[in-house]
Formats: structure tokens, C-alpha cells, sequence
């Protein structure tokens, strides 16, 4: 609130310089507040973007599921993956796993994971849990 009052006040004083005739000084200050303005239009935008991040961050941590070893994308009640869990959990990336034989791997960490039964890789009925009543509401409207 401080801040916007003293840019009131050099609205106003740049107004009186240039009232008086002092178009140098009123020059000065309007372009001391236009390059403030600038440098928040390029924070708000920074800003917006950030939020956008975040919510999509959300967004994708809210159609993850994880079985006790790897994580799933649901989309559609369709399962994507699997994905590496110390990939995710340590640096938020989503690495799909490749399959070795009969183990999963990672190619970014060179994880090891068992690769489950069919029956453990399949849906349970209704869908994925916690997701067959739950709906992700987006936080930020586009």
C-alpha cells in the first residue's frame, strides 16, 4: 500500500515539474516509473508462469499412482508405465522403466524393480484406487 501511494507521489510530482516548466525533471521521474512498470509486468509474468507450473505439477501428482514400487500415469482409467518411484520421489521426473527379462529397469538411475504378476498389473474393477470418485479439479482457470 506504501508503495503504491509514493508512485501516487511521483505521478503527482512529475505533474508539477511539468506544470512549471521543469520538463526535464518530469521526464525523469515518468521514466524512472516507466521502467518500475516494465520490471513488474516482467515479475507478474514470471509470476503467472510459475503458477501455471505449479499446477500442472499438481495436476500430474494427482493422476499418479503409486503400487508399492513404481508409479502409474492413470489417464482414461488406463494405466501408463510404469515409472522409475526413486526418479519421481527424488528429482519429480517421470522416467518410464524398460523391461529386462524379468525386472523393470531405469536407464536414468539404473534402478532395479521385480516386474509384478499379470493379475497385480491389472485395474481393480471400478478403476484405479481412489480415483473412481475422485475427480482433479484444475487450480487455474486459462
Amino acid at each position: 500500500m506504501l508503495n503504491r501511494m509514493l508512485k501516487a507521489a511521483a505521478f503527482k510530482k512529475a505533474f508539477a515539474h511539468l506544470a512549471a516548466g521543469e520538463t526535464d525533471e518530469g521526464r525523469h521521474l515518468l521514466e524512472d516509473l516507466q521502467a518500475e512498470y516494465v520490471a513488474l509486468c516482467d515479475e507478474n509474468k514470471a509470476l503467472k508462469r510459475q503458477l501455471i507450473e505449479v499446477a500442472e505439477i499438481v495436476d500430474l501428482s494427482e493422476a499418479l499412482e503409486f503400487d508399492g514400487r513404481t508409479y502409474w500415469l492413470v489417464e482414461d482409467m488406463r494405466r501408463k508405465g510404469p515409472f522409475c518411484q526413486l526418479c519421481y520421489d527424488k528429482d519429480g521426473l517421470l522416467i518410464r522403466l524398460q523391461e529386462k527379462e524379468a525386472r523393470w529397469r531405469c536407464l536414468s538411475c539404473d534402478s532395479n524393480y521385480d516386474k509384478p504378476s499379470r493379475d497385480e498389473l491389472s485395474l481393480p474393477e471400478g478403476g484405479p484406487q481412489g480415483h473412481a470418485q475422485h475427480r482433479v479439479i484444475p487450480l487455474f482457470v486459462k
